[in-house]
Parts: C-alpha cells; sequence; structure tokens
C-alpha cells in the first residue's frame, strides 16, 4: 500500500544514491526546491506524471519507488531480453 512517508525516504535515498541535491532533482523534474522538500519529507504527493520523471531520472522502477517493491527475477529477465531484442533491432541498422 502507497505510503507518502515511505516514498519520501525511497526517493531521498534514490537521489542521494544518485549523487544528486535537492536543488539538482527539483530542477530536473522542473518542480520548486520546496516542493521537493516537502514530497521526501512524505508532505506532499507526487502526480502521476512527477512519479515516472522521477522514476527514469533516478533508475528505478514506479513500483519501488511507489510502494518499495523490489523486481521479481521474472521482471528483470524480461527487461533484460528486452533490452537485447532493441539492441539487436539497433545494430541491424548500422552501416
Amino acid at each position: 500500500m502507497y505510503n507518502a512517508k515511505e516514498f519520501g525516504l525511497r526517493l531521498k535515498q534514490l537521489r542521494e544514491q544518485a549523487g544528486m541535491t535537492q536543488e539538482q532533482l527539483a530542477d530536473v523534474l522542473h518542480i520548486s526546491t520546496d516542493y521537493e522538500s516537502k514530497l521526501e519529507n512524505g508532505k506532499r504527493n507526487a502526480s502521476v506524471e512527477l512519479c515516472i520523471q522521477a522514476a527514469e531520472v533516478l533508475a528505478t522502477s514506479l513500483d519501488y519507488l511507489l510502494l518499495g517493491r523490489m523486481p521479481t527475477m521474472g521482471g528483470v529477465k524480461k527487461v533484460i531480453r528486452d533490452a537485447i531484442q532493441e539492441l539487436t533491432r539497433l545494430e541491424s541498422q548500422l552501416p
């Protein structure tokens, strides 16, 4: 179940792991530093669009960011297979 406080803790942890300040993440997400701080403290909720952007910027899944769920091995394998297929497709287009 979604919990704003836990979401904020994960957002902060991921931001710090990415080596970003609150100001830097706020700038990339086009939000104010105050709003970003309130997200991290569980005092505000983010829109779906903002969650998607944050997940992309912080290289995580929405499941993890929103709910704290780690990807399953089946999910990881699918991502790897999809990436291999896309890389193979791109390679075939090279001269």
